[in-house]
């Protein structure tokens, strides 16, 4: 959010807002830190990844249904 703080439009920081809420983030599967330093990721980071996967499937796939409910492909 801090390009859209730099900018100052408030046009901008509801694009950028709305873009860091609907892209996925990434960081959750990423154990690089852990495994530089010669760790294993914890279970709770293992299970937040996944956790973070399903919800964030489920809802992309809720709103996929949504929209293409009142499609007609006929």
């Amino acid at each position: 959010k801090g390009l859209a703080d730099s900018l100052g439009s408030g046009a901008a920081k509801a694009i950028f807002g709305t873009l860091y809420i609907v892209l996925p983030n990434f960081s959750n599967f990423s154990f690089i830190t852990e495994a530089s330093r010669g760790m294993k990721p914890t279970l709770s980071m293992a299970v937040g990844g996944v956790l973070y996967a399903v919800v964030y499937s489920a809802v992309m796939l809720v709103i996929a249904v949504l929209v293409f409910r009142r499609r007609n492909f006929k």
